[in-house]
């Protein structure tokens, strides 16, 4: 596995250990990252593509739920998420 794979697992890893910590709380993009950016120097893009994976995984992992006026993504960890996640541990 090459060193950008690598580094593409461990944060997302890190996007489901953070929502994980948070069972129940739907949160933006922009707050998993700063959440995630203390332990992690990550870009805002790679959240992006982490939580992209973590929605289109079979099965889904996180869930995104849009806002009322449907502008803004909320992400939720799924039952299989933390499943995931214990199991990574």
């Amino acid at each position: 596995m090459s060193a950008e794979q690598i580094r593409k697992e461990d944060i997302r890893r890190a996007v489901r250990s953070h929502l994980n910590d948070r069972i129940g709380t739907a949160l933006k993009a922009t707050s998993i990252h700063q959440g995630v950016t203390r332990e992690w120097d990550t870009s805002q893009q790679e959240i992006n593509a982490a939580l992209h994976y973590l929605v289109t995984t079979e099965p889904k992992q996180v869930d995104a739920l849009p806002d009322s006026d449907g502008s803004t993504l909320h992400y939720r960890i799924t039952a299989a998420g933390v499943r995931t996640h214990e199991r990574s541990m």
